[in-house]
């Protein structure tokens, strides 16, 4: 008869390997929090929410990124510090009907870091999995599939593996709660580490601009601003082909792309901390312009949140005043060339602290802030713009 306990290990083993292949939806544990009314949230300023309890430990990195999912009404997170302090590949969703956070995959531990036969970066150990990576902008939501995709890398992973290391295009479908890689074994797709992508709802496309042009397949912290750049390129996610329009450079990396709507431009937000101009391209690649902000705080720098109000094609942004003190809150309408800034609406300075996403059915801007790495909690801050309410009734 077998012991006690040989059959209490055995049951623990089974519950770990469970565990492990169907993780649990974890969801943190509160009070009952009131969900706000969002269309009678006061307009044009920053509202802090309360969330249900904390996140998961961990989930908010310095280098995380975020898209919203409109069919779950969730705001997906995705990205790790790394830098061989933080590894965490988990997928989180802050859900905008109840308030709580819910860990939608399930950690991979580090050892499962490895490449496949072909030299491609995998991770899981029963699910296939990306490896912990800085995501910043360069996530896409498609909303024809319910899909993330995930068109950057682990060059700052600093962790060996054999074979090349690429990285393949992964995309996470939310439904599910699986990771697939949407590129052939053999294929080096355009990776657009530390750079920025955007999924254009009008054309079905994503764009990504700054596309890494170098082969090495890791890299020293600070050293991406060394590497040439492969300028703007589109993908079609029913092909699974990518096309390059253009090999315009003008910002190098930390930015944040914005698909314009119905004027059928694409922004370029950030990237220099010299520079205060945003850069526009027609969607075809043509037509490169600087546009220079028409409110002197409403500035540039090096990285920082923007998010294109799909009803007016204006953009939003969170750049920081010149001191670093203190983020201002800017809106933009770059058909005309008109910026303001929102009066009440400033932050503490974010910093690459941030990720923020533009809620399409909710009408709302949607802030994280925090850091895990730094000791910083998270906050959730949501924000409705009301255009006609500003001094002249523009942008």
């Amino acid at each position: 008869m077998l012991s006690r306990r040989f059959r209490l290990t055995t049951a623990f083993c089974i519950w770990l390997l469970a565990l492990l292949a169907f993780p649990a939806r974890f969801s943190s544990v509160g009070l009952d929090i009131a969900i706000p009314e969002w269309s009678a949230l006061p307009g044009n300023r920053w509202i802090k929410l309360d969330t249900h309890n904390r996140p998961p430990v961990g989930f908010r990195t310095d280098h995380g990124g975020a898209v919203y999912d409109p069919e779950h009404q969730q705001v997906l997170l995705f990205g790790a510090d790394t830098h061989q302090r933080h590894f965490d590949n988990t997928v989180t969703a802050l859900s905008l009907t109840s308030l709580q956070w819910r860990s939608l995959t399930f950690r991979a531990p580090r050892f499962a870091m490895r490449t496949d036969r072909f030299g491609r970066r995998i991770n899981g150990v029963f699910r296939l999995a990306p490896w912990p990576m800085h995501a910043y902008d360069a996530l896409a939501f498609n909303t024809e599939a319910g899909e993330m995709i995930v068109p950057s890398g682990a060059q700052h992973s600093m962790t060996a593996a054999i074979g090349a290391q690429t990285d393949p295009l992964w995309v996470f479908d939310p439904a599910s709660q699986r990771w697939r890689t949407a590129s052939l074994p053999t294929e080096t797709p355009p990776n657009f580490f530390a750079a920025g992508a955007e999924f254009d709802p009008i054309s079905k496309r994503v764009y990504g601009y700054g596309s890494l042009a170098s082969t090495s397949p890791l890299l020293a912290p600070a050293t991406e601003f060394d590497l040439p750049r492969g300028g703007l390129w589109r993908f079609d996610p029913r092909t699974g082909q990518w096309t390059q329009l253009s090999e315009n450079t003008d910002r190098i990396s930390w930015f944040n792309i914005e698909t314009l709507g119905a004027s059928r431009q694409i922004a370029v937000f950030g990237g220099d901390n010299q520079k205060d101009d945003v850069l526009t391209v027609n969607d075809d690649g043509t037509n490169w312009q600087l546009v220079a902000p028409t409110e002197p705080t409403c500035g540039g720098g090096y990285y920082f949140p923007a998010a294109t109000h799909a009803p007016s094609g204006n953009v939003l942004f969170v750049p920081p005043i010149s001191n670093r003190q203190m983020s201002t809150t800017c809106i933009a309408d770059l058909k005309n060339n008109v910026t303001l800034a929102l009066p009440d609406a400033n932050l503490p300075w974010v910093g690459l602290n941030y990720t923020m996403v533009y809620a399409t059915d909710l009408d709302i801007f949607v802030l994280v802030t925090g850091s895990f790495s730094r000791g910083e909690p998270t906050a959730v801050h949501v924000l409705r713009l009301e255009l006609e309410s500003l001094s002249d009734g523009s942008p």
